[in-house]
């Protein structure tokens, strides 16, 4: 085992002129894992990330959806009634909470805070970096504040998926509107909660929620550094991408994270050891808009420890396993339908990923990514 800090394929500037502070790691663990074994057939439909290990970005995204019944969520008409808070000192999971814990729920916040702002969006979308701040603030609100959004909303009944980019804390809560939801969800952050210090992290809980009107709370912070909160609600119908446009605004998309090499592995292995099985196949369905990074398929027989695409595509009947570069969108027609093969380690325990190799790769070089759905194995 070890840890690489890679700068080899950055640009000088990159590697010499701005270079960053380093690599801090700390808590190593190791733990026995049983890997969950998938029988033959296994599918996903891309409603949530359950079944893989997803790395740098990979997620869901609300945009590129297979059938009906994909997008946004309906939440009825409401926007988002939005306040930015600016801590007194400090502003860590501790100080942030007791902060907002002070405002009751539903009411605007009269916090005596050195500096408050307001905002009435129809999404949550910010990404602030580490030198950008809230409209309408001052310099003071770069590091350390808060901020809270409410929404009343109407819903039908049905299984609701709420996607969060964070950077620092955030938790999500519904509450009838004049109060908790009694017998619509327990516990008090009872939709999502990660109230902690954390890089920018993608996450997602699916509820199954009751018709009705309630409030939706949305809660954040940020402690030092960069600043991000975007947050969807979707219909449970999406595509896994490498860089998920996680709410719909014009010109959201999200590119290609350049120089990465990122992955979305099956957290498991699928059974190919049962008797009878003779051409076991994959297929799963794409889009992709690459510049010059690439999209690939690909399996181990050995738990991960060595990644191939032999053996893949030997006919005619199946496909490349590397989606290439050039684009294939809605504009260009339905989804591609891709075919792999895996005859050729059927006796075996198989882990598969798809993997965006961006390797080499600057901003100019890389475009919107890759997006997979409906991915289907079966003999």
């Amino acid at each position: 085992v070890r840890f690489v800090v890679n700068t080899l394929n950055g640009s000088t500037r990159n590697r010499t002129a701005n270079p960053g502070d380093g690599w801090f790691i700390d808590d190593i663990r190791f733990t026995f894992h049983n890997p969950r074994i998938f029988a033959l057939p296994f599918s996903d439909p891309a409603s949530n990330t359950d079944n893989w290990v997803t790395e740098g970005l990979w997620g869901l995204d609300v945009e590129k959806f297979r059938g009906s019944g994909g997008g946004p969520a309906s939440l009825g008409f409401n926007p988002y009634f939005g306040y930015f808070i600016d801590c007194p000192s400090s502003c860590g999971p501790t100080e942030a909470g007791n902060l907002l814990d002070g405002i009751p729920d539903g009411t605007e916040p009269s916090y005596n805070a050195t500096e408050m702002v307001t905002e009435v969006v129809l999404d949550i979308n910010h990404n602030f970096g580490s030198s950008r701040r809230p409209a309408g603030s001052t310099t003071r609100m770069r590091d350390s504040y808060v901020g809270r959004w409410l929404r009343d909303i109407t819903i039908q009944e049905g299984d609701f998926t709420f996607i969060t980019r964070s950077d620092d804390g955030v938790r999500v809560k519904i509450d009838a509107p004049i109060g908790p939801a009694d017998g619509a969800l327990p516990g008090e952050w009872n939709i999502y909660e990660d109230w902690t210090n954390h890089a920018p992290t993608t996450a997602e809980a699916t509820v199954h929620l009751p018709a009705g009107n309630w409030q939706l709370v949305v809660e954040w912070f940020e402690n030092s550094g960069g600043a991000t909160i975007i947050m969807s609600v979707g219909k449970n119908n999406f595509s896994f991408s490498d860089s998920p446009k996680v709410v719909l605004a014009p010109g959201a998309d999200v590119p290609v994270v350049p120089y990465s090499n990122s992955s979305m592995i099956l957290d498991g292995v699928l059974d190919l050891t049962v008797a009878g099985l003779v051409d076991p196949r994959i297929v799963y369905y794409e889009y992709r808009d690459h510049d010059d990074e690439d999209g690939r398929f690909e399996v181990s027989a050995n738990g991960g420890f060595s990644w191939t695409q032999s053996g893949l595509d030997p006919d005619s009947t199946t496909d490349s396993p590397n989606a290439g570069s050039g684009q294939w969108l809605p504009s260009n027609g339905p989804w591609l339908e891709q075919v792999h093969t895996f005859r050729d380690y059927v006796g075996t325990f198989l882990v598969i990923r798809f993997r965006q190799d961006a390797v080499g790769e600057p901003a100019s070089d890389v475009d919107d990514g890759w997006w997979v759905t409906d991915i289907l194995v079966t003999q």
